[in-house]
């Protein structure tokens, strides 16, 4: 199988490359000219679309073009399979939220071979620091024994370690929306607990979760 990455560098699709030895991916960046999609597209068997801008440079942008990028490809896809990753933050009433909860109307009302993912929140490998996610910065931070702020909030963040994600994407020719994940549910203060008990006394290594964590602590440690 062959399969287009869109936003090939990114956190989770790194991570996706990493899980499938059996599929030739190539990629479309955020430098390539938009208008060069189709072709690519009608080379590869499958898209998966994980490219997002996260964040605004300043005041005067917005995350338009997350919902242009995301229609052009819906509407050039024809009956190749689209599989994307959405947030859940499109359960929420903000800026990203609100083009990410179009994104997924788009898809869902104009392509009949698709996957939505509405991930939760994740950790483990390729994340960008004080970036992506909180909890691989505070894996970072611990890794290399820097000092960290931790919020003593009671909220509880369901967590989905990356490297399970392929127990959840689906490449057969179905419509699916994913919103179901086996999470585990931490405070910010739990899990940092939980990051520094298996860096520094040895906890036992029995479960996704604590494998991440410690795989996360590796790869993040300079």
């Amino acid at each position: 199988m062959k399969c287009l990455l869109i936003g090939p560098n990114g956190y989770v699709s790194r991570n996706i490359v990493n899980l499938y030895e059996d599929i030739r991916f190539s990629g479309f960046t955020k430098n390539m000219k938009v208008e060069s999609l189709i072709s690519l597209i009608e080379e590869n068997d499958c898209i998966i679309h994980t490219a997002s801008k996260q964040r605004l440079k300043n005041s005067s942008d917005d995350f338009e073009s997350n919902f242009l990028l995301t229609k052009y490809i819906a509407d050039n896809c024809n009956d190749k399979r689209l599989i994307y990753f959405s947030s859940i933050h499109a359960n929420f009433d903000s800026d990203f939220g609100r083009v990410k909860k179009r994104e997924e109307d788009y898809i869902k009302s104009n392509s009949n071979n698709y996957q939505i993912l509405r991930l939760p929140h994740t950790f483990g490998l390729y994340g960008k620091p004080n970036y992506n996610s909180v909890f691989n910065t505070f894996i970072y931070a611990i890794s290399n024994e820097l000092d960290i702020t931790i919020n003593t909030s009671n909220k509880v963040f369901n967590l989905l370690p990356i490297s399970t994600i392929k127990n959840y994407i689906d490449f057969t020719n179905k419509c699916s929306f994913v919103d179901d994940f086996k999470t585990v549910p931490k405070t910010l203060i739990h899990f940092v607990n939980d990051v520094y008990d298996i860096k520094y006394n040895n906890s036992a290594i029995n479960c996704n979760y604590k494998k991440s964590i410690l795989s996360a602590l590796n790869y993040y440690k300079k």
